[in-house]
């Protein structure tokens, strides 16, 4: 085992074998760019709202609550939001992750889809 550690690394402009796990290629995110433009996001949008889920996500949240508030900050991103983002990601095959539905609010959505979903220019 000793003679595994106490070899000297060496870097070298070979192909290498295990290239496909360094830097960016190990990471939680699909890896996807581009852009989700007002199109999609009014078509993921209208799903949502035609199939009414939304009222029944707030209708399990207040009996859920039972009265109670949850205090804090006001949320900036409503169920709404929430829905219409895993839904463009499940219309592309892209994992249903926290940190993908972050890269699309941060980044993936253009400045039309942002407006139309009135969120603002940074979260």
């Amino acid at each position: 085992m000793s003679a595994v550690t106490d070899a000297p690394l060496e870097a070298d402009d070979t192909d290498n074998e295990f290239e496909h796990l360094l830097d960016d290629a190990i990471g939680t995110t699909s890896g996807r760019t581009s852009k989700f433009d007002i199109g999609d996001v009014t078509k993921a949008a209208k799903m949502i709202d035609e199939s009414h889920v939304v009222e029944r996500v707030v209708a399990w949240r207040q009996k859920d609550r039972a009265g109670k508030h949850p205090g804090g900050r006001p949320s900036v991103v409503n169920d709404r939001i929430i829905l219409i983002v895993l839904l463009l990601l499940a219309r592309e095959h892209a994992p249903l992750f926290a940190r993908e539905m972050g890269n699309v609010l941060h980044q993936r959505l253009t400045t039309e889809a942002r407006t139309f979903l009135g969120l603002p220019d940074t979260l």
